[in-house]
């Protein structure tokens, strides 16, 4: 509609549930004034995209809770919102006043190429979305946090915690900080993760619970935030260096890692110790990783024991790690753990001399696929990388469940095995396969 310059007329109630605003290019700059917000008790659903005059999406001007319109009339049906290619969009919602009531039933939020855009919302607002439960946000070049006040405010009385009790997904893009430096963000059932494009993000909490000096680096303010988290994916993110803070114990179920290139270890002893629910770890493209699982602290013979290295990984995938030159390093006879891992890939790892040692070998009792490819360096799949004493350990190694090997482009792969050990064939036996090329 390329000359439509009104979407309703003004002091007109409305019935409408659903609206959608594509290629109006001559809207005006306020998409909803509050005249026009008032009118619309049962909207649902609000899709706007390709407008590229609308500056404000919501006017909340004269909605004052005081006055008779009050702010319970501010669009208590809006479970749906999606705001896609606005690119002279500033603000969602502006001219709030801390009386404002409203959006209670917002749900889904999706913002998405609106690149004039600084932040999502302040504090007033984020505190009325209690029933958050996804949220997305991509493209938007200049957005520096999703909480933030615009200006300054007198926030006194207000609680400096705010809670979105519902939010399950969010979905993090190009942003400096989720969180304004003197709030709290609490997120009780936060399920899945996805960060893509954030260059100044080190970490996702501080060193430290004290250290709020600098929020481009750290993308929430309190750690507990992350315990709930199930699936995460992390990628093209230039400066991180720590996928997971140290004694965070964790729920994750999934973890998935890609083009992150100052990333140098995969996860600490520490890490090990607090992901006993990890079951799918997928690491890519990473130039720096040199250790996938450092083992150094987990010791047998210690109270937090190697029984907790990981036991419930069971899809192990490494890809285009050019510097990984150990994916288990650091262990000792008496390490426990990755019991569950059924398949490994390990492809086009140029530095990885051995895939791992006859200690790591025999606690991989369920292992049934085996893939290993474009390993430029790699001269046997098991071998000791040192001299060690293994007059105690027994020298066959079952895998008992192996069903397939893929053994590809390995041009100085010289034995699968050292010779002082026997691999018991029991693959071959209940009909496995093996390929090499």
């Amino acid at each position: 509609m390329d000359n439509l310059i009104e979407i309703w007329s003004q002091d007109l109630k409305a019935k409408l549930r659903q609206m959608r605003v594509h290629n109006c290019a001559k809207l005006p700059s306020i998409l909803l004034p509050f005249n026009l917000i008032e009118c619309m008790q049962n909207l649902e659903l609000l899709h706007v995209a390709n407008c590229e005059s609308v500056k404000v999406a919501f006017d909340l001007g004269a909605i004052n809770a005081g006055e008779d319109h009050g702010a319970a009339r501010t669009l208590p049906s809006l479970d749906n919102l999606e705001l896609n290619s606005l690119p002279n969009l500033t603000h969602v919602w502006a001219n709030y006043s801390p009386g404002i009531q409203g959006f209670q039933n917002l749900t889904y939020l999706m913002v998405h190429s609106c690149g004039s855009l600084r932040i999502l919302f302040s504090p007033f607002i984020a505190k009325l979305l209690v029933k958050l439960e996804q949220l997305d946000i991509e493209k938007c070049d200049v957005m520096k946090a999703i909480i933030a006040w615009e200006q300054e405010v007198d926030d006194e009385g207000m609680r400096n915690t705010i809670i979105f009790p519902r939010l399950t997904e969010v979905n993090l893009p190009n942003l400096m900080s989720f969180f304004l430096q003197a709030y709290t963000i609490e997120v009780t059932f936060l399920k899945r993760l996805l960060l893509h494009k954030i260059p100044k993000l080190i970490g996702l909490c501080p060193a430290s619970e004290s250290n709020f000096d600098t929020p481009m680096h750290s993308l929430f303010n309190n750690k507990d935030t992350l315990t709930s988290i199930e699936e995460m994916e992390v990628s093209k993110m230039d400066n991180l260096i720590e996928i997971w803070p140290r004694d965070v114990k964790a729920k994750l179920r999934e973890m998935k890692v890609n083009k992150c290139p100052k990333l140098t270890n995969i996860l600490s002893p520490s890490n090990l110790k607090c992901m006993q629910n990890l079951e799918e770890l997928t690491v890519e493209n990473c130039e720096s990783v040199k250790v996938a699982f450092d083992l150094g602290a987990l010791n047998a013979g210690e109270d937090h024991g190697a029984a907790r290295a990981l036991p419930s990984l069971d899809h192990l995938e490494l890809n285009s790690l050019p510097n990984l030159t150990h994916v288990w390093a650091n262990y000792s006879p008496g390490i426990q753990g990755f019991q569950n891992l059924t398949y490994l890939k390990v492809h086009s790892c140029g530095s990885l001399r051995i895939l791992f040692s006859p200690f790591i070998a025999k606690l991989l009792v369920k292992l049934e696929q085996l893939d290993i490819e474009k390993c430029d360096v790699m001269k046997a799949i098991i071998a000791w990388e040192q001299e060690v004493d293994d007059e105690g350990m027994r020298n066959t190694i079952i895998f008992p469940r192996l069903t397939k090997v893929k053994l590809e482009d390995l041009p100085n792969l010289m034995s699968f095995c050292p010779q002082a050990y026997t691999i018991e064939r029991t693959f071959f036996e209940n009909g496995g396969s093996c390929q090499l090329s």
